[in-house]
């Protein structure tokens, strides 16, 4: 009976954590391109006939703020599987209280 209260347990969270899941990897994604936008200074050369754009990158910078960004998702990622999986045994909990009581109700009948 155990492993069937587990498969139940896994398919009522298993949509919580698929969507935990692409969370975390549009998380790292967008941190990426947030870094780079924060990292990145344009500078315009208007000495010649025509304007010129050049970007620099300040590696550090990228670095440091991706791994902020990721960082503090991360524990967020952590705090939201455990409550996930504090729901799943709710779940199984219940599921015992019912098998107990169906027990207790069929006992109660056969008195």
């Amino acid at each position: 009976m155990d492993d069937n209260f587990d498969s139940i347990v896994k398919e009522k969270i298993r949509p919580y954590n698929i969507l935990n899941n692409i969370f975390f990897i549009l998380v790292i994604i967008g941190g990426f391109i947030l870094a780079g936008k924060i990292s990145t200074t344009y500078s315009y050369d208007t000495t010649g006939y025509f304007p010129v754009e050049t970007t620099t990158t300040d590696n550090f910078t990228l670095f440091s703020v991706f791994i902020s960004i990721v960082g503090s998702y991360s524990l967020l990622f952590v705090f939201i599987r455990v409550t996930i999986l504090s729901y799943g045994e709710k779940i199984r909990a219940n599921l015992y209280d019912q098998q107990i009581y169906s027990k207790l109700f069929e006992i109660s009948l056969k008195e």
